[in-house]
């Protein structure tokens, strides 16, 4: 399991972007500096909100190729909500599978639809 911390989120004024870095503690404190983030804050009615946008490739997670991931990402800034993500890669298989139907479909529906414009 690997446990995602947020840092230099602190402090950010009102309608305003920072980049923050990433933190994973799963293996000790490991910066994740090819995982871009970025906070974005602004206010409505009065109260100061935040969202974040992140990117984390699977090699910053240290993880085997085919096992299955499980993070979860929190910060005081943005609640005391923790984000939890579970998932594994499906690998080309999946990828091929999907192509390989979609040709076999053409197959059908292509000659048909030659038919039906050549009138």
């Amino acid at each position: 399991m690997h446990v995602i911390y947020i840092k230099n989120a602190g402090n950010l004024p009102e309608n305003a972007n920072r980049k923050v870095m990433l933190q994973d503690t799963s293996m000790g404190d490991y910066n994740m500096v090819n995982s871009p983030a970025i906070v974005h804050t602004y206010a409505k009615n009065g109260n100061l909100y935040a969202s974040m946008e992140a990117k984390i490739p699977f090699s910053d997670l240290h993880g085997a190729v085919a096992g299955n991931q499980d993070i979860s990402m929190k910060t005081p800034l943005l609640g005391n909500k923790v984000v939890y993500a579970k998932g594994a890669g499906t690998g080309p298989v999946v990828l091929a599978s999907v192509g390989f139907g979609i040709a076999v479909l053409s197959l059908f529906t292509v000659p048909k639809l030659r038919k039906k414009f050549a009138k």
